[in-house]
């Protein structure tokens, strides 16, 4: 299942490529609001423990970059829903949410500005249907760190503009412990 995830996520980061290669000459509005979706694992003991899982969420950013600036900062917020196989002690089915603010640095890459490279952190707050801990707490507040390629595509058989992105996401838990998730988002923007 996990070399599956996998594949599937780098034949669609791979398609998006392709797509921004093609995609419109305008550079990236500065506020956006995109539905995302992925896979997410565990890391250290919780890579055993919950196994490999899906994710899908909400994510908004507010990044303003002139026409001609090649660096810039913004604000992201997302909510994302996860469901994993493993971890439950009671109902078999681990699911979390997950949400999260923090700042990002963006790079424009080329002249036109629509495509950035970004890195971001900020803070998280994690909520679990059942404990994945040994302490029994289902909620838990930590950081994360996330980087990731942006840009504008042209989506001719819808009629509109999207921004897409993929991005690593790495949200620590507690003790070395979290979550490690491969997201994917398709949105607009103004």
């Amino acid at each position: 299942m996990r070399r599956t995830t996998l594949a599937a996520g780098a034949v669609a980061a791979a398609t998006l490529a392709t797509l921004a290669v093609h995609g419109a000459a305008e550079p990236l509005p500065a506020g956006r609001l995109s539905l995302v979706g992925g896979g997410k694992t565990g890391t250290g003991r919780l890579a055993n423990d919950i196994g490999m899982g899906y994710a899908f969420g909400f994510e908004a950013q507010y990044a303003p970059m002139g026409p001609t600036q090649r660096l810039g900062w913004g604000l992201s917020w997302s909510t994302v829903w996860s469901t994993f196989g493993g971890g439950a002690r009671v109902s078999g089915t681990l699911s979390m949410v997950e949400m999260d603010l923090g700042l990002r640095a963006r790079v424009a890459l080329g002249a036109q500005g629509n495509q950035v490279l970004w890195m971001g952190g900020g803070g998280a707050l994690l909520r679990t249907n059942d404990p994945i801990l040994d302490d029994d707490r289902r909620s838990h507040v930590g950081p994360f760190g996330a980087a990731g390629i942006e840009g504008r595509v042209r989506l001719p058989w819808l009629g509109w503009r999207a921004i897409w992105g993929v991005s690593a996401r790495y949200g620590l838990i507690a003790d070395g412990q979290g979550t490690l998730g491969l997201l994917l988002s398709l949105g607009a923007g103004s």
